[in-house]
């Protein structure tokens, strides 16, 4: 029985770009299950686990823990959601910092075998320093 309220696992899927073994897999490890299995073992979503599907997937995108995220849907904290962010947002800097470092290192070495490779290795070269 489809009903014209609830979404099926493709439907829900393919309007998020996933898979729908995903689907499978969340609810399986009790992080997001659909709102009602019928008789047959069909499964079906609603209007609101679309919005919370989105927000996993965008956490997921983040790179955060699947434990990180069930702790959030848990009790959908807007402070712990908060809290995630902030903590991603500093990890994030802590990376963009250490690849600054990382560029301005290569560009260093460039420069210093650029230099080395002008280097007249059959003459050698005096200068006096006053």
């Amino acid at each position: 029985m489809k009903d014209s309220r609830y979404f099926t696992p493709g439907e829900l899927a393919k309007l998020l770009g996933i898979s729908k073994q995903l689907l499978l897999y969340y609810d399986k490890n009790d992080i997001f299950s659909p709102e009602f299995v019928d008789e047959n073992g069909y499964r079906f979503y609603v209007l609101s686990q679309y919005f919370t599907l989105q927000i996993i997937i965008s956490l997921r995108k983040l790179n955060v823990s699947l434990k990180e995220i069930k702790a959030y849907l848990k009790n959908k904290d807007i402070n712990l959601l908060k809290d995630i962010y902030r903590n991603k947002q500093q990890e994030y800097k802590k990376q963009i910092e250490e690849l600054l470092y990382l560029e301005k290192t290569m560009q260093q070495k460039i420069a210093f075998l650029n230099d080395i490779q002008n280097l007249p290795l059959n003459q050698i070269l005096l200068e006096l320093q006053e």
